[in-house]
């Protein structure tokens, strides 16, 4: 009770010792009070008593005060630490607050000019947009004079050149390879076209428009697709005609000109084997007198028109200078009946035929898919490549241009709206295109021997036209011989019209990929 007293009464005096130096405290018993001194530099010790008037409870109360005051030196100590720490921390947070308002002050100013920096350019964009939007109303307006003023020239130059008796036509011959891979390209529409030799033999080769029956042979050439066009074909019944009783095989052989030296050659061609009794068909290569080395074989039915058959070439075979020979084999022959006194015919359903030959002094796997100079477009998961030519051609000239440029190329069939609208839109986008389109683009259309019943001829093996893209009273046969599908009518979306195929006119090829 004592010592909770004296710390009662000398609260005042701890504040003072916050900041004053250590102190020793101290205390003694007067007139049965306890009196707190404070004696500097007698830490541990209470006021000497005198011996009459010390009693027990004066020693006690001395050492519970001193306990007290030891404890709350210590405590104070303690928070005079933590004070320090606190003080510490507090001008730390508060160095971090005045530079942390000063990078925001810097900030807002780098938005801020940001802010009028953008606006400034938003005005400049709106600006830029309104004078962008003047400047094309003004070139379409121009553009679409030059178009009717290059139309009117060019209609009045074709009258000129009518009137004239002048040729629109030159080779037209695209450039359908790079650097220094070469082509050889036989169509067989002449007899021995392109340098190919029929050799003697037990058979021949010889130049047809079709099967020798319904039953055996393509029924349209390849090159053209129309029962005018012309291949080399092995002819069955031409070989019956000329055996009796025998079923010895007999070979019509086709031989090459001289190809020369390369690392390596690719032969690509249009092959028909198709009939019942079709034999067999081989490529050889020969070099110097030797008799060949066969590289590609075939044998009985192959069902369909046409196939395209590949023969890869390399260094073993093509080091030296070497010819390619098509051979075909057949066993027909014929045999006398007294009974109706003429001859039965024996396995005479086995025409072989050979068009559309391809030779590149590179392997197959470096032939382009397309030329270079074509546009590619994708519809329904088919990708084509177009050129488009500008040369006036007959239609079977144009056809031969475009045979030319590769074994999947011809002349374009368009089978579904998407397409017609792609061609237009190529057209609309070139100057020269719109200017020669004035004339119209001859497709691979026609309906050479079925009037009226067009079909396309690209591949060999007639497809009807299944998407009448016919202009309002078209096809009409003027004259008896309109016979060649044309984009003809421009101002209404080029479309079709039938046109004399010896008229001349541009022309769109088509790659199937």
């Amino acid at each position: 009770m004592y010592s909770r007293a004296c710390v009662l009464l000398f609260a005042s005096v701890v504040g003072r010792l916050w900041a004053a130096d250590p102190f020793t405290p101290g205390c003694s018993f007067v007139g049965g009070q306890c009196m707190y001194t404070v004696q500097l530099g007698h830490q541990g010790q209470c006021d000497a008593q005198t011996p009459q008037v010390a009693t027990a409870g004066d020693s006690q109360c001395c050492t519970a005060v001193q306990n007290d005051i030891v404890g709350l030196k210590t405590d104070v100590e303690v928070l005079k630490a933590q004070v320090t720490t606190l003080v510490g921390s507090l001008n730390k947070t508060t160095a971090d607050l005045q530079a942390a308002t000063a990078h925001s002050k810097t900030v807002e100013a780098e938005r801020d000019s940001l802010l009028e920096m953008l606006h400034r350019r938003e005005l400049e964009l709106n600006k830029t947009e309104a004078e962008l939007a003047r400047m094309l109303g003004q070139a379409g307006d121009e553009i679409r004079a030059l178009r009717q003023d290059l139309t009117n020239v060019t209609n009045a130059l074709a009258s000129c050149r009518t009137a004239l008796g002048v040729s629109t036509t030159d080779n037209g011959q695209p450039v359908s390879l790079l650097g220094a891979v070469e082509q050889w390209y036989c169509s067989f529409q002449v007899l021995d076209d392109c340098g190919y030799k029929r050799l003697t033999g037990t058979a021949s080769f010889s130049l047809m428009q079709h099967g020798s029956s319904l039953s055996t042979g393509p029924r349209v050439d390849h090159s053209t697709g129309i029962a005018s066009g012309t291949y080399m074909g092995l002819n069955a019944v031409g070989v019956a005609d000329m055996y009796y009783s025998s079923q010895t095989k007999r070979d019509a052989t086709m031989e090459s000109d001289v190809f020369q030296p390369a690392n390596g050659y690719c032969v690509l061609f249009w092959y028909s084997m198709r009939g019942a009794d079709v034999l067999q068909l081989d490529v050889n290569v020969r070099i110097g007198g030797g008799t060949g080395y066969p590289v590609w074989t075939r044998k009985g039915d192959q069902k369909v028109d046409w196939l395209l058959g590949e023969v890869d070439l390399d260094i073993e075979y093509t080091a030296n200078p070497f010819k390619i020979d098509f051979v075909a084999s057949s066993d027909a022959y014929k045999t006398y009946s007294s009974s109706t006194g003429g001859y039965i015919q024996h396995n005479h359903l086995g025409d072989i035929g050979i068009d559309d030959i391809y030779v590149y002094n590179t392997s197959c796997a470096n032939v382009p898919k397309c030329p270079p100079t074509s546009t590619k477009n994708t519809l329904n998961n088919v990708t084509s490549c177009y050129t488009f030519h500008v040369t006036a051609l007959s239609w079977k000239d144009a056809y031969d241009v475009c045979r030319r440029e590769g074994p999947h190329s011809g002349l374009v069939s368009v089978d579904t709206q998407e397409e017609q609208n792609f061609l237009v839109s190529v057209i609309n986008h070139d100057p020269a295109l719109t200017v020669v389109g004035q004339n119209g683009f001859y497709t691979s259309g026609s309906d050479y021997g079925r009037e009226h019943n067009f079909a396309w001829t690209d591949s060999g093996s007639q497809r009807s036209v299944s998407w009448p893209g016919w202009h309002t009273g078209q096809p009409n046969n003027v004259g008896g011989n309109q016979n060649c599908l044309l984009m003809q009518y421009p101002a209404d979306g080029y479309t079709w019209g039938d046109i004399e195929c010896d008229s001349k006119h541009p022309f769109i090829c088509e790659v199937y990929y």
